[in-house]
């Protein structure tokens, strides 16, 4: 049987008192899927999650500005090759 990993979030339910809980191992579960098909087979059509029960399926991606800020653009780049050039090269 196919498997899927699902957010614990997405699969959360009320209990009588409203505090939302989380599924143990062997509980069953029903959820919604949303998503695209990615393609199609002889008997089964592959289809890329987006969401599960209106959460995302998968924890966006971060992208850490401050990498992007350390970087030379490439004016400082040419600068320092013809340094380097005028150096007599390395």
């Amino acid at each position: 049987m196919p498997k899927i990993d699902i957010p614990i979030s997405a699969l959360q339910i009320a209990d009588e008192d409203g505090s939302m809980i989380v599924p143990a191992v062997g509980d069953a579960v029903s959820f919604t899927v949303e998503g695209s098909v990615e393609s199609i087979g002889d008997e089964y059509a592959s289809v890329g999650m987006e969401s599960v029960n209106g959460e995302p399926a998968y924890a966006e991606e971060v992208v850490d500005e401050a990498v992007a800020d350390d970087v030379p653009d490439r004016d400082e780049l040419v600068a320092a090759m013809e340094e380097i050039d005028q150096a007599g090269g390395l």
